[in-house]
């Protein structure tokens, strides 16, 4: 609901992601937020809202300007952002300022059940020039590699502080599923059916050990020639560029950011420029920020996932740049498990820095790793009795990772928790600093003192985090 103020918006914490990114768009306010459209935005605020609009626009919590919440003793108050004033009549509650602290970012669901947001939009008709762009092609190695090099290069940039923190980019490459055809619908280009399927594979799964094979298994060894989706259709690459317009005034910069986009995506098609290629928009004329954040949910989504089949997660995020033998290894790595018909890959790889560093409301919340460089999603989900072949892909992953980037610059992030989800355990995969974790339990006994005691009887400490709530899937 849009109140008198016409950037000010509340949303009920059930709302669907989806519904909430049509209704702004009609009513010309944007914040930031992510892709999956059945996400709530009850738990997607609460860690951090991350999206396509980190260098830009920063992370969903620092638009919130206040909230309503039900505390562990059943009392239902109302919290707001320490620098802001609550309306006439009305005062804050003593540890107001903690509560609003932790509850953004410090624990999904672990201080209380948030029931309303009220949200501090941006106007879309003040960034009048802001554009981007948004296209998907067929998958080959060929274009893949291109891609990657401009995001290399984009870290470098950022490391150096030359990239324009207006500038925001989003890769993903995702395997074609004929089985699950209407689901990619949206991606592809005009009214044509990709032709072929992947004929199923019975080998025994057992056979690939922890090892990751695609001998007699690949849908195509070559590369592919780009002329057109054809029977060797193995997936789908999507590149995402967003330029905000953070001063309101038109570009001047030499190159233009639109000749830089348009730049991106040629080399992405390389010598194929007729390749079999979705368009959303191009970077050649203004796009609103709410049009452009609105077409990057996963509207067409099953289910909220990509594929209906089991899967493995992963998510990494590092400060540096990576490297060129992560890079070397990583795009093999996508290469193998997207030509491999077994499973289905989803990877995706977004900026960090910029503005999410030094928001002025950063203080406020506990939202953790702001100073990330690089976030890559990789998942692996699989067919009828290859679980193990999954879980020699996410091996290879882990393995390229402790091969390539140092361990402390290998990091989690608490809205995509895997592997050993006990917080106790592991937190300093999760938080900042020994400092910030004992905070937050600090703030959580105190708030809920009888369940911090009962957790205390049956282990060494109170489990102040609230680690069972986080979604528990291996790796």
């Amino acid at each position: 609901m849009a109140e008198n103020d016409t950037t000010l918006l509340k949303v009920v914490a059930g709302s669907r992601l989806m519904n909430v990114s049509k209704y702004m768009t009609e009513q010309g306010i944007v914040v930031p937020h992510g892709e999956c459209p059945l996400v709530a935005v009850g738990g997607h605020t609460q860690s951090g809202g991350y999206g396509h609009t980190l260098r830009f626009m920063v992370v969903l919590t620092d638009y919130v300007k206040s909230f309503r919440i039900v505390l562990a003793d059943c009392s239902y108050i109302s919290v707001y952002r320490p620098n802001m004033d609550p309306p006439a009549r009305l005062s804050k509650v003593s540890d107001n300022d903690d509560i609003f602290f932790s509850v953004l970012g410090g624990g999904l669901g672990s201080f209380g059940v948030v029931v309303e947001y009220s949200y501090e939009c941006v106007k879309d008709d003040d960034h009048p020039h802001s554009t981007g762009h948004s296209s998907t092609t067929k998958y080959s190695k060929k274009r893949f590699e291109p891609l990657f090099d401009t995001i290399q290069q984009y870290m470098m940039d950022c490391e150096k502080g030359d990239l324009d923190d207006d500038i925001d980019m989003m890769c993903t490459a995702i395997s074609f599923d004929m089985d699950q055809l209407s689901v990619l619908e949206d991606w592809l280009p005009g009214s044509g059916t990709p032709q072929g399927r992947p004929t199923n594979n019975t080998a025994d799964a057992s056979s690939a050990g922890s090892s990751v094979t695609t001998s007699g298994t690949s849908i195509v060894d070559e590369e592919d020639d780009g002329r057109g989706f054809g029977i060797f259709l193995k997936g789908f690459i999507a590149v995402e560029l967003l330029y905000g317009n953070r001063s309101g005034q038109p570009d001047t910069t030499s190159p233009s950011v639109a000749d830089c986009f348009e730049k991106v995506y040629k080399n992405m098609l390389g010598n194929w420029l007729l390749a079999p290629t979705y368009v959303d928009f191009y970077a050649t004329e203004h796009h609103g920020l709410l049009n452009m954040c609105d077409t990057w949910v996963r509207n067409y989504l099953i289910d909220g996932r990509e594929f209906a089949y089991p899967y493995l997660k992963r998510f990494n995020a590092t400060f540096q740049p990576l490297t060129k033998p992560f890079k070397d290894g990583f795009m093999q790595l996508v290469h193998d498990a997207i030509s491999d018909n077994r499973v289905r890959v989803v990877f995706q790889i977004g900026l960090g820095g910029s503005q999410r560093r030094d928001h002025v409301n950063r203080k406020y919340t506990a939202v953790q790793r702001r100073d990330l460089m690089i976030g890559i999603g990789f998942d692996i989900f699989y067919t009828e009795g290859h679980k193990e072949l999954a879980e020699g892909y996410q091996a290879k992953m882990k393995e390229l990772l402790e091969e390539t980037v140092k361990e402390k610059d290998t990091v989690k992030m608490i809205w995509a928790s895997f592997g050993n989800t006990n917080i106790e355990e592991v937190w300093r995969k999760y938080y900042d600093s020994p400092e910030m974790y004992d905070r937050l339990r600090r703030i959580k006994y105190n708030l809920d003192p009888t369940t911090c005691s009962a957790l205390s009887s049956r282990s060494r400490r109170p489990r102040a985090i609230g680690a069972p709530r986080l979604r528990k899937t291996a790796y």
